[in-house]
């Protein structure tokens, strides 16, 4: 990622257009990973970076100061920006990197569908969250609830898109997300 942390497992470059666009990505680890993106407000295709990791595959300093932040190392915020405990552990970690000269917004998030076999048994549920800044701690960050809870297969997980906007600047502007998962 721009500026320091390192997603070592699977990622998948391309344009995502009007019309918006899916990458498909086979992680090292046997996770395949699908994210699919709805249309943009921008008239022209803008280059992207989709990557994905376990949490032992990411690595690295955001801009030669922090360290990246773990899913539970960090406190959990629910909508009102208010700590709550942490649901469950993260299965993975995705990135979504906007490295085109256009600011990209979307109306919704994308579908993410992850697949591995036996990876999801005795999950209950699972979630996407968001890392986010921490509200008054500058290069402190927080993760929080992205996606409503969805109950997982045996072998797949199928995030459905929420509504809501999603902006990513030009030049390297990126999202984290944590599949969390409660047994």
């Amino acid at each position: 990622m721009p500026g320091g942390w390192n997603f070592a497992g699977g990622c998948a470059t391309g344009p995502i257009g009007p019309g918006g666009a899916t990458f498909r990505i086979d992680e090292r680890h046997g996770i395949a990973v699908a994210i699919a993106f709805g249309s943009t407000d921008t008239e022209r295709a803008v280059p992207f970076v989709v990557g994905v990791a376990l949490g032992r595959d990411v690595s690295g300093v955001l801009n030669g100061r922090t360290a990246f932040p773990h899913y539970r190392s960090v406190p959990c915020l629910d909508a009102r920006k208010r700590p709550v405990a942490c649901a469950g552990l993260a299965a993975l970690y995705l990135a979504i990197i906007n490295t085109g000269d256009v600011t990209v917004n979307f109306d919704a998030t994308p579908v993410v569908e992850i697949r591995k076999p036996g990876f999801f048994r005795g999950a209950r549920s699972c979630a996407l969250d968001t890392l986010v800044p921490m509200p008054g701690r500058t290069g402190a960050f927080a993760w929080t609830r992205r996606t409503p809870p969805v109950s997982p297969a045996r072998d797949r997980v199928l995030f459905h898109s929420v509504p809501t906007r999603q902006v990513f600047p030009s030049g390297g502007a990126f999202s984290v997300f944590a599949a969390v998962c409660r047994r």
